[in-house]
C-alpha cells in the first residue's frame, strides 16, 4: 500500500496542471439551411482546458443539424495572473456534451456528430488532423433528459504556440426528440517538465530497489 502511495504521489506530481493563454479568434453556428444561430456560447479558462459553454443550443424540429466552427488561439509561453507559464503541448482532447429528450411521448432517441480537429503551429502550417463521428442511442420521455458525451484526441508534435479549429456537426437524428448541447471542451496534454520526469524516474527506481531488498 505504501508503494502504491508513493508512486501516486509522483505521478500526481507529473498531472500538476498549468494554465495558458487562450483566445477565440472565429466562432460561429448555423442550421442545416445556412442560417445562423445564437448558441449563447460564454469562453471559460481552467489549467490545461478551454470550454466553450452554451445557454441556447437547441436542435428540434423542424430543425435537424447545427454546424459549429470554434478556431483559437493557445500560446503556453504568455504567463498571465494566476497563470505560470506551461510546458509545450503535445495532444488536445475535444469533448461535446449535451442531453437529448424526446418532445412527446415516450420511446427512442438517436443522436450524432461529426468531430473534427485541426491543429496548426504559429507559422499557420497544418501539423495534425483528426475526425470522427459519434452516435448515442437510448429511450425517454417527454420530461427526462438522458446525457451523452463525444469525444475526440487529437496528438500533434510539441507546440508552444497555435491554432485549434473545428467544425462539427450535430444532428438530430430521430424524429420527435430534442437535443441540447451543453459545451465543448478542449482538454490540452502538456509535455512532462524534464525535472518531473525525473523525479518520477527516481521515484520508479527507488521503489524496484525496495522491492528487491524484501
Amino acid at each position: 500500500m505504501k508503494t502504491l502511495t508513493t508512486l501516486g504521489l509522483l505521478l500526481g506530481t507529473v498531472a500538476v496542471s498549468h494554465a495558458t493563454f487562450f483566445n477565440t479568434v472565429d466562432f460561429s453556428a448555423v442550421d442545416e439551411a445556412a442560417t445562423p444561430v445564437n448558441v449563447g456560447q460564454s469562453f471559460t479558462v481552467l489549467g490545461n482546458s478551454y470550454t466553450a459553454s452554451f445557454s441556447s443550443f437547441a436542435i428540434a424540429s423542424p430543425r435537424q443539424a447545427i454546424d459549429v466552427v470554434w478556431k483559437f488561439d493557445f500560446d503556453t509561453t504568455q504567463a498571465t495572473l494566476n497563470s505560470p507559464v506551461s510546458a509545450p503541448y503535445i495532444a488536445v482532447k475535444q469533448t461535446l456534451s449535451g442531453r437529448v429528450r424526446r418532445t412527446t411521448g415516450s420511446g427512442s432517441v438517436n443522436v450524432e456528430a461529426d468531430l473534427t480537429e485541426q491543429i496548426l503551429n504559429s507559422l499557420g502550417q497544418t501539423v495534425a488532423n483528426a475526425g470522427n463521428t459519434n452516435s448515442f442511442a437510448g429511450s425517454t420521455d417527454d420530461v427526462t433528459y438522458l446525457p451523452f458525451s463525444f469525444s475526440l484526441t487529437t496528438s500533434f508534435p510539441a507546440l508552444t504556440a497555435g491554432q485549434a479549429q473545428k467544425n462539427n456537426l450535430v444532428i438530430r437524428t430521430s424524429a420527435d426528440t430534442e437535443v441540447i448541447v451543453d459545451s465543448i471542451k478542449q482538454e490540452f496534454t502538456a509535455v512532462p517538465e524534464p525535472a518531473t520526469m525525473a523525479m518520477l524516474g527516481a521515484g520508479l527506481l527507488g521503489i524496484a530497489a525496495r522491492r528487491r531488498r524484501k
